[in-house]
């Protein structure tokens, strides 16, 4: 098997029917869209606005995809984890969160940040679950587990 990693670019012509087709599906969730009107089915989670909103800002590109040479390697962390983490952070106030976020990601170049980037880095709709005390083992436990398939650290846990 022969393979050669890719870096997704500007230099890739977009397609013009495949964007006029992801463009007529995403209308209805943009402007005029009524915010709690569609549930997410596998998390009961609302869209709170239209995708295009502009929810905040960044110094710095967020994404996840530096090979595990790199300063710092995807597989590990990325910066976009860390905006995940930080928020989740501030929002139940603690001094500790993770995000088990194999399969999230997407990139954001400095300055604004809409939500629908927000789903591309979460794109399950998430519940944040808080704890009141957590001892330092099961914090172990869970980065131990966190590389596991699901159902495995289910019955490992």
């Amino acid at each position: 098997m022969n393979h050669a990693p890719h870096r997704i670019d500007d230099r890739i012509v977009e397609d013009v029917a495949v964007a006029a087709k992801v463009a007529e599906v995403r209308a209805p969730f943009n402007e005029g869209f009524t915010a709690n009107t569609h549930v997410n089915p596998f998390s009961g989670t609302y869209l709170n606005g239209p995708l295009n909103a502009v929810v905040g800002t960044t110094d710095v590109a967020l994404h996840r995809s530096n090979y595990s040479h790199e300063d710092m390697p995807a597989v590990i962390e990325g910066s976009s984890h860390d905006l995940i983490a930080d928020a989740m952070r501030w929002w139940a106030k603690s001094d500790l969160a993770t995000v088990r976020g194999f399969r999230y990601g997407t990139h954001v170049a400095p300055g604004n940040i809409t939500r629908n980037d927000l789903f591309h880095f979460a794109p399950i709709g998430p519940r944040v679950g808080k704890a009141s005390r957590v001892t330092l083992n099961q914090i172990r436990n869970q980065i131990d587990n966190s590389s596991l398939p699901y159902s495995a650290a289910i019955r490992v846990m």
